[in-house]
């Protein structure tokens, strides 16, 4: 196997795996930032696999398709949609100059959806499995008689309000994990304690006829925020208040209920058959003003991008109210 990017930095995944012949690229993603980084293959595969949506997985697709070319891409079928989502935005604010159209054109025409657990024969054979980490994400489990390599790409050992954990019990000769929050000092707080904090920060400032502005990131965690805060409200944690949600994350909210069947269970019970629907939640609404006038008087707590503060409507909300407090 060889790195083209996402070794010992954040960013740019892209790792081409060898048997014999035969290769498979996994993930082609881009390193965002002042100036961007892309991974450094020459002759890209025949073969492709993206594990999710992300940008720093997926983002140098549609520098390949430029023009019409044939090449399989292998994704699950929440990625295929959310990938359409992502790429869009990403050309849209790229410096690059994209035919936006014709490039989504070319790669959904080359996309190939792999459900969980199916072994794909691309030369090399792998199956994707759940990684835990947003709607559709997945390890890659590539089969070898001589021994399995597992990717686990992008994964969480945690139940979410939407994921089940990562898939256990894959048998693998060779692993490459992902360490994000790998290091002796990166222990997070319990999924309790996180929600405890989220209700006494949410009731704290509602007390005081205060706002609450959260940035989020577009894909993943703004779904989860806007499912644990519904949560809370109809559980009377937290006391009911108007919810907006901006950028990307509306759009974003819609795949992942249509495409709920690749959420856990209890989620899916819970739609289908006691009726309470969080991803139609009568406190969350979306801007109905360019300005966002209408959220910025009336929203008690806004979800919105960018997650980085770097960009997106934040910067928006951000700028109206330090003028309305007079601050810097």
């Amino acid at each position: 196997m060889k790195f083209f990017g996402g070794a010992d930095e954040v960013g740019r995944s892209c790792i081409e795996v060898l048997d014999g012949r035969h290769s498979l690229l996994m993930d082609y993603g881009v390193k965002i930032g002042a100036q961007e980084e892309y991974p450094t293959i020459k002759k890209v595969p025949k073969n492709i696999v993206i594990t999710h949506a992300h940008l720093d997985h997926a983002a140098y697709l549609p520098h390949l398709f430029r023009k019409e070319r044939k090449t399989n891409v292998y994704m699950t079928k929440p990625t295929r949609d959310l990938i359409q989502l992502m790429i869009a935005d990403y050309m849209k604010v790229s410096r690059n100059n994209f035919d936006n159209g014709k490039v989504l054109e070319n790669l959904m025409r080359n996309c190939r959806i792999v459900d969980y657990g199916a072994v794909v024969d691309a030369g090399v054979k792998f199956s994707l499995h759940n990684s835990g980490h947003i709607l559709g994400s997945a390890s890659v489990l590539v089969h070898n008689p001589k021994g399995n390599l597992l990717y686990t790409s992008d994964f969480s050992t945690r139940s979410s309000r939407i994921m089940d954990p990562v898939e256990m019990g894959l048998s693998a000769r060779t692993a490459i994990v992902e360490s994000t929050y790998g290091g002796k000092d990166s222990i997070l707080p319990s999924s309790k304690e996180i929600g405890k904090q989220l209700v006494k920060i949410v009731n704290s400032t509602l007390k005081k006829n205060g706002r609450l502005l959260i940035p989020s990131f577009a894909v993943g965690r703004g779904q989860e925020l806007v499912l644990m805060l519904d949560s809370y409200m109809r559980g009377g944690l937290i006391e009911p208040a108007p919810i907006y949600i901006d950028g990307m994350i509306k759009k974003a909210l819609h795949i992942f209920r249509h495409d709920v069947i690749y959420a856990k269970k209890e989620l899916q019970h819970s739609i289908l058959v006691s009726d309470v629907d969080p991803f139609k939640s009568r406190y969350v609404f979306v801007p109905q003003s360019r300005d966002r006038k209408d959220a910025i008087e009336e929203g008690s707590i806004i979800i919105t991008t960018s997650g980085m503060l770097k960009g997106g409507p934040v910067l928006t909300y951000l700028k109206s109210w330090q003028a309305r407090e007079g601050t810097p």
